[in-house]
């Protein structure tokens, strides 16, 4: 199987393609595409899709072959691991008259960018979830980031917190986290505790309680 997403792969299917999963802490109900990160650094992604037939005399695509094609993309991927385990499922497939809601979980952030590759048509194009010990291991510099109310962060003081949750990840998204945010990198929006949203292609950082 080529690395694609899922949103490319039902687009290149089905011509025009591609909620609620409660989780402990804050839940995940995405009302547009984007990327869930876990306190357990699980993964969830949403592809919430236009699917308006009335458009059209003949439908173009039917829930059906959609559920199809999924199932059978997912058990691909799943079948190529060699320590048998599922590293991706379908937590949500929905169709009501206009949208298609496809919400997958991933086992972490590598089978995350694997599943879905990183063509130009995607739309996160590299993630990395970890401890802040981990991105001070790693050498991350922390400067340039904001803390929960918006205002500049210390790097000493963000270095303190090493079992917060690191998120490194690049590309045009809505990011939401199971933990509050305590601290994000200065390009990105906060809408709400729990969510950031990019418009840029620049690496952003988000680290979370």
């Amino acid at each position: 199987m080529s690395k694609k997403s899922i949103s490319i792969m039902l687009l290149g299917i089905l011509v025009v393609f591609a909620a609620g999963c409660s989780l402990f802490g804050h839940s995940y109900d995405p009302t547009t595409t984007g990327i869930y990160v876990s306190d357990d650094r699980t993964i969830l992604s949403a592809e919430i899709t236009d699917f308006d037939n009335s458009k059209y005399e003949e439908p173009r695509y039917s829930e059906d072959e959609l559920r199809d094609f999924v199932e059978k993309t997912v058990d691909e991927y799943n079948q190529k691991q060699t320590d048998g385990e599922e590293k991706v499922s379908i937590e949500k497939l929905s169709v009501d008259d206009t949208t298609a809601t496809l919400i997958l979980k991933y086992a972490g952030a590598a089978d995350y960018l694997e599943f879905n590759g990183v063509s130009e048509a995607v739309p996160i194009k590299n993630l990395i979830v970890g401890s802040v010990k981990d991105g001070i291991d790693s050498g991350v510099d922390f400067s340039g980031m904001l803390d929960f109310d918006g205002n500049p962060a210390d790097a000493a003081a963000i270095k303190e917190n090493t079992e917060y949750t690191l998120v490194l990840f690049k590309g045009n998204t809505e990011l939401q986290c199971e933990g509050k945010i305590q601290f994000y990198s200065e390009g990105l929006k906060k809408t709400d505790d729990y969510t950031v949203t990019s418009s840029d292609e620049e690496t952003s950082f988000v680290i979370f309680k």
